[in-house]
């Protein structure tokens, strides 16, 4: 019986990996806007503000425009996990599971698995930042924040934001060495 399933999903992930380019254009255009949406977050982040801090940049928390655009902090990232998630979405259903007969396997392992490797680290970004607590407690954080395992981790938030970046990159620099900007017909 296992073996009649294992044999059904790979027909249908050979069936995915034959779609139109027009998937993996939807797939490069929700990945674009996921990047922006990122780059949102990353800008509303109190990182981001002590970043700016430390280049000089004084009392930019205190700044109207920066706490106007901060509020909508946490809107953002359930945007980006949708984005997110769809483009991870189709960029399976472009790819399916790359086999081995495909001339294009080796680069697709690649993009497939720093994208996945990118949405675990947004998780982690996620789950380390400010507005989780909250949302894991059900508006009650302080128990959490004093947690001896999740406190650490929650001081980690900045470093998972450099991995983050790092991971995102590198699955560019792969996904634009395979298709370009644009993938053609």
């Amino acid at each position: 019986m296992d073996v009649i399933l294992l044999h059904k999903i790979n027909v249908a992930m050979q069936a995915a990996g034959q779609s139109s380019p027009y998937e993996e254009r939807a797939a490069i255009v929700l990945g674009v806007i996921t990047v922006v949406l990122a780059l949102a977050i990353f800008a509303s982040c109190r990182t981001f503000a002590s970043l700016l801090h430390r280049v000089g940049l004084k009392n930019v928390t205190q700044n109207r425009a920066y706490k106007s655009f901060n509020k909508y902090h946490s809107f953002l990232w359930w945007f980006m996990g949708v984005t997110l998630v769809s483009h991870l979405t189709l960029a399976f259903i472009h790819t399916g599971l790359p086999q081995a007969g495909d001339s294009d396997a080796y680069i697709h392992w690649r993009i497939l698995g720093l994208g996945l490797s990118g949405a675990v680290v947004a998780a982690t970004v996620f789950l380390s930042c400010r507005i989780s607590p909250r949302l894991l407690t059900l508006g009650k954080p302080g128990r959490l924040l004093k947690n001896m395992f999740y406190r650490p981790f929650f001081g980690l938030h900045s470093y998972f934001w450099w991995f983050f970046i790092g991971v995102v990159a590198a699955h560019f620099l792969f996904g634009y060495r395979h298709v370009g900007i644009w993938p053609m017909g």
